[in-house]
């Protein structure tokens, strides 16, 4: 009987009987012992094609059988395993293992019960993960061995870990959708606003605990703060229908801001300083806050107030939700749309889910058998059938070609010269195959030749993985890098690259310019006044006058031009090849364009900003740091001239 060592014979046993041989019968043998060949070949050809890590041992201890794939896994030299003793591997590998004992236990059970069938689960101190089976190996009625299988299930353990996380994030999210879902019908299903906070604050406990939840509508025109609702805790001059002074209290800052704030009350003094209007509230033993805005038509209609006796009770995580069911309260108009959204994020969630669930269960490994020269199928089986949307016959009946996608045929003719011309013994690759219907399956193939005694190869064995889901997944992946790649370049308030990328580009700009002789020109601008501005109306409408500047620019540029927010109120335009004079045209259009926007940061009054521009052409050789400076003090010289100018060397 044949002896394997990675895909070869290496030793065989040949039983003589003695008896005188005719023609005849030594022709018999030499079939037989090409036939057997030809099996050992398949079998050699299946052992090296399989994704597990498989191990033969017979019953005196001494390796039979093993492939490339058992030695990869377990680390073990090539020259160890030769030796082909059972204990010296044993030694090698109980050292990689987390519980060594246990594995070693499971071993000498099994080979005291030759005929035991056995399955169990290794764990690596690396994190790896390895499924293990055994079966006896038989030989007619006799058992001669043990064969081991080794799966590598790392990748798989983890997909399952996370999927349960998932679905623990994805139940957590449903609870969270229902609530809110449910607030979202009370809302429009009654006229009595009374009714709708009782509800409410009764939907809103299943989610956030509190001790006290207060509501405070803020009237704009009077610039007061009433409390219209109060649940728990009662504290002295916030009850319901009282008037709260605004000036130095949380809610004041929330308004004045449209942000939330979450407070953690360990050190009383320090937020009485800053809210000194919390004082009843701290003294009445609450020490965790959370203050949402309620904002309706972009408008700040009133404040939430969730309260915890529990020190450090609120995470950033409750006060998002604690926003969202804030959103709920002031956007009752739009409760059918936000109910919607809702269910439509509950349905891709659990679609997803699916999809991983189903990407994981159905994971399939074809095989086929493939004449070398015309591609044409030898043997399928049923999962690469389904791979490619075609019956067994339809397969048998076409050609590996025929089914590859054109641009990949190709892939497969460096590789099959190296395996002709023995330099390697298999290869791997991945391309896109045809399904019968039209689509697409992308696909990892490994590639073996199958060998005939006394012939060149002239079949391989080829096993083929799924791996579309893969495919999409790196796409998806390469997206969103790219995505962040933007995200870390631009401005997130004007849309405008931020000055980071400015001197990165200014650089390459500047490299350019010196090795081709070509003009740049650089300009400056600076809102005139911004700081006045931002502290008579706010930071908010401040930033309603970067972005409109932001779009201004974007107008006044061409496609080959470069814009950002240098920091602050000061931009910076980068003009390849165009000279001073050109770039003090473009400077003066942006500035004539942005006087022209009109803003009204209070009721009734109109305000038009206006800017200052420095400009000039860069100087062959100049420093960046020289010519970034010069440009920043034509900007200055503008300011001084008289701002809402445009200041350039000519």
């Amino acid at each position: 009987m044949p002896f394997f060592q990675r895909g070869q014979v290496v030793d065989t046993f040949i039983c003589a009987t003695g008896i005188p041989e005719d023609a005849g019968m030594r022709e018999k043998k030499k079939i037989g012992w090409e036939a057997l060949q030809q099996t050992a070949s398949l079998l050699a050809a299946a052992l090296e094609s399989t994704a597990d890590g498989l191990l033969v041992i017979d019953n005196s201890g001494i390796i039979t059988t093993y492939n490339d794939k058992f030695l990869s896994m377990w680390h073990i030299p090539e020259a160890l395993a030769a030796k082909r003793d059972d204990r010296i591997l044993l030694e090698n590998v109980l050292g990689q293992l987390t519980d060594p004992d246990g594995f070693i236990e499971k071993v000498r059970q099994l080979y005291a019960q030759p005929d035991a069938d056995s399955f169990d689960v290794l764990e690596f101190k690396d994190g790896r993960v390895f499924e293990r089976f055994s079966q006896p190996q038989r030989l007619g009625n006799e058992t001669v061995g043990r064969v081991w299988s080794f799966r590598d299930v790392t990748d798989r353990r983890r997909a399952e870990k996370e999927q349960r996380r998932n679905r623990r994030t994805v139940e957590r999210l449903i609870g969270e959708m229902a609530v809110i879902a449910e607030i979202g019908l009370v809302i429009g299903s009654t006229l009595n606003i009374d009714e709708v906070y009782e509800r409410f604050a009764a939907e809103t406990r299943k989610l956030i605990q509190i001790d006290s939840l207060t509501v405070n509508l803020f009237n704009l025109k009077e610039n007061t703060l009433r409390v219209a609702y109060v649940f728990g805790l009662n504290i002295d001059g916030r009850t319901k229908g009282d008037l709260l002074v605004l000036e130095g209290s949380l809610s004041e800052a929330v308004i004045r801001t449209r942000t939330s704030i979450r407070i953690q009350a360990a050190d009383i003094d320090e937020i009485v300083g800053r809210f000194p209007r919390l004082y009843p509230v701290l003294q009445a033993g609450l020490r965790s806050i959370m203050c949402v805005p309620l904002i309706s038509r972009n408008e700040v209609i009133g404040v939430l107030h969730y309260r915890s006796k529990k020190l450090n009770r609120y995470k950033q995580k409750d006060l998002r939700l604690a926003e969202r069911i804030g959103a709920q309260i002031a956007g009752a108009v739009a409760n059918a749309q936000l109910y919607a959204d809702l269910k439509k994020t509950e349905k891709s969630l659990l679609e997803s889910e699916g999809r991983f669930r189903g990407l994981i269960q159905q994971a399939a490994v074809g095989v086929a058998e493939v004449d070398m020269n015309t591609g044409r199928f030898f043997t399928v089986n049923r999962r690469l059938c389904g791979m490619v949307g075609r019956t067994e016959e339809e397969l048998l009946a076409t050609t590996f070609p025929a089914i590859t996608h054109p641009e990949d045929i190709h892939l497969h003719e460096e590789k099959t010269q190296m395996m002709l011309s023995g330099r390697i013994d298999h290869y791997s690759l991945e391309k896109r195959y045809l399904r019968k219907e039209g689509g697409i399956v992308w696909v990892n193939i490994s590639v073996s030749p199958l060998w005939k005694p006394g012939e060149a190869p002239g079949r391989n064995m080829i096993v083929v993985e799924d791996i579309t889901d893969r495919k999409w997944a790196e796409d998806a992946l390469k997206d969103r890098e790219k995505r962040y790649r933007e995200l870390s370049i631009v401005d997130e308030l004007t849309r405008l690259y931020n000055s980071r990328h400015f001197y990165f580009q200014l650089k390459i700009e500047l490299d350019r310019a010196n090795r081709y002789g070509l003009p740049l020109t650089l300009l400056l601008l600076d809102i005139d006044d911004f700081k006045h501005f931002n502290d008579a109306y706010g930071h908010i409408e401040g930033d309603q006058v970067l972005m409109r500047l932001g779009r201004v620019v974007k107008r006044c540029l061409r496609e080959t031009d470069f814009a950002y927010r240098y920091g602050g109120e000061e931009f910076t335009i980068l003009l390849p090849m165009t000279p001073c004079e050109d770039g003090a045209v473009t400077a003066e259009r942006i500035r004539t364009e942005f006087k022209k926007e009109a803003f009204f940061p209070a009721p009734g009054q109109e305000v038009h900003k206006t800017v200052s521009i420095g400009l000039a052409q860069y100087q062959p050789q100049e420093e960046m740091k020289a010519f970034v400076h010069r440009v920043d003090q034509l900007m200055y010289q503008g300011k001084k001239n008289g701002k809402d100018r445009v200041c350039c060397e000519l």
